[in-house]
Formats: C-alpha cells, structure tokens, sequence
C-alpha cells in the first residue's frame, strides 16, 4: 500500500497506529519475495519486537517538512505488501521514455485533491499526470503505474484537511477510506487511515511526492478484540459457524475444531501485540513480518486453553488463527 516520512507513531491505550510508507511499498514489491530461510530468521532474531517498518527511526533537523525528521516507519501491509507483485526499477528509466505530466496544480490542496480524485474515480492515467517527476521516473508510464495498482490499496473516499508549506514543499492531510482487507497477496488493508500527502512545486505549479507520503491506519480499538475472540469461543463450542477469516486459520486449526463440544464457561484475557514465538511462522509466511504490527493476540483460559490471534478487517477484530499457549510463545 501507501507511506513514508513525517507522522509518528500514536498510542492510543493498547491500540498502536503504524504510519505506513508509499516509498517502502514500491520497495516491499522486491523485499518481500524472500525465501523462506530468510523469514524464519527474522522470526528467530525478534523480527515482532524489531521490525523496520515501525522501529526504524531516521533523525532529521528542525525542518517540520524535513523528510529525514524523526518517524517510525511501517510498510503497509502495511499498505502494500507486494508479495508477488513485480519490482519496480532500482534506478531512474531514461527520462525521455517517460510520458509527460498532465499540466502542474496552481496549489498544494489542488495537486493533492486532484491526484486523488483520479484515484478514487480508478482513472490512474490521470493520477499518473499528477505526480511529481521523481515518481515518473521510478514508474515508467502510466501503463506501469496501473499495473502497480493490482498492489496498491484502493482509495474509495477521501477527506482533505489542514495543509502546511515551505519552501517548495507541502503537506495535506486527508482522511482516507480505503477498500479493506486481508489476503497472503496484498496483505492488510485498513478502511480507514489518516494520510499526509506531500506536494513539490514543480513547471511554476505543485505535483505530488507519491513516494514521500504517507498513511496512519485506524484501526478497531484493541478492547474488541477480547469481545471478539469471546464470541468466537463461545460459537465454536457449541459446534455453531463462528466469524473467522474467510481463507481458514492458521497456526494450530485442530485446536478450534477440540473447542465444539468443550464444556465449562468461557473466559478469555486481555489482548496483547502478537510476537514472535513458537508456532508463529505460518503467520509470516501468509501475511509477512507486518502481521507483528496488526494482528493481536487474545489468550482463550477455557474452555480449552489456546491463543486466538485476530486481525483489524474492515472495522472489527476477526480471529486468522489459534496457537497452543505455550512458554515463550504468542499468547
């Protein structure tokens, strides 16, 4: 998906907003087609407790507009997780192969409301027009950049808001709503996320620094997270459908299927970040290192004691998976 330089992470009580990179999403697109070895090494060193995407902190001036301002940063599933996606170029293609831009935006607000309307009404050639020439180059055409879309979230409504400028440079927030989801291709998808969007002035107007901008998922407050996995427990148990991520669970799915039938009431803790730990690589395996940012573990205390591990899809909490609750596991 979408984000990169100049929002902080928020806590709010146990609910953490990741700012996700758009820069980092065209970059995810080649990261993420490791091999295994490398994913199951990252989950031995910690990669829940030091992942790049929400740890890396860059020190930047006092500039506010400064691109290298501190800013914990986070790769979308973070909005896009390109997992089979093809890379973009490593280096700028031959400026004379790239297709001009559409005339430039007589203000910040006007090149960033025009860019998204382009994409809200999935018209990417003329998003393509909107953006800055940095961007261009790294895309190639706007043929290229629509091919890009099959892993980029799609943005169905936006909200522009304050806007700040400096030299040559602007920031427009924007309430966006995105369509959401979770699948192992384009990974999590928030619906809702606050997005900064830069403007460069550029040809005497302002184009949009696509890759410079950035997005801070909302997520479901944390709390319902524990509602959540009670009624699935409680479902599952009395052998009834209970509401589960579409695709099937992960981890240790015989655990859910010993639930029909287990008697004694049904009491379940507080949530907690998932981490890494034993069992946890079918996780990573789907969804990437980002599922250490979303996904939020409940432990289950009876009737059979377990870990549900839910996701943020759409506006509620959704149980992908149960792990044993174990020693030095996710629980």
């Amino acid at each position: 998906m979408l984000r990169a330089g100049l929002v902080d992470d928020r806590v709010n009580g146990t609910q953490m907003l990741d700012t996700v990179s758009f820069g980092r999403a065209w970059s995810r697109i080649q990261s993420r087609l490791r091999d295994a070895t490398v994913v199951l090494l990252a989950v031995a060193i910690g990669f829940g407790i030091a992942l790049l995407p929400r740890l890396l902190n860059h020190s930047g001036g006092n500039d506010p507009l400064s691109p290298t301002k501190a800013n914990p940063r986070v790769q979308l599933s973070t909005l896009s997780d390109g997992r089979v996606a093809k890379p973009l170029p490593q280096a700028p293609v031959d400026p004379a192969s790239v297709e001009p831009p559409a005339p430039p935006a007589p203000s910040p607000i006007a090149a960033v409301t025009g860019f998204l309307d382009s994409e809200v009404a999935r018209d990417f050639g003329g998003s393509y027009g909107s953006l800055s020439t940095a961007d261009r180059l790294r895309a190639g055409s706007h043929t290229e950049w629509t091919d890009l879309h099959a892993q980029l979230p799609t943005i169905t409504s936006f909200t522009p808001g304050e806007t700040r400028s400096a030299s040559g440079r602007a920031e427009v927030d924007a309430e966006v709503e995105l369509k959401a989801g979770l699948d192992q291709i384009t990974g999590l998808v928030p619906a809702h996320a606050h997005a900064v969007w830069i403007a460069v002035a550029e040809d005497g107007g302002w184009r949009v620094d696509f890759a410079s901008s950035e997005l801070v998922p909302r997520y479901p407050a944390d709390a319902e997270a524990t509602s959540a996995a009670r009624s699935w427990v409680s479902a599952r148990s009395h052998c009834r459908r209970a509401p589960q991520h579409r695709a099937g669970l992960l981890g240790t799915p015989a655990l859910a299927a010993g639930l029909c039938g287990a008697g004694g009431p049904v009491r379940v803790g507080a949530p907690s970040p998932f981490h890494a730990g034993v069992g946890v690589e079918p996780f990573v395996a789907a969804f990437g290192a980002e599922v250490f940012a979303w996904a939020r573990a409940v432990p289950v205390q009876s009737p059979s004691p377990m870990t549900a591990v839910l996701a943020p899809i759409d506006d509620r909490w959704v149980v992908i998976g149960v792990l044993e609750s174990l020693p030095g596991g996710s629980r």
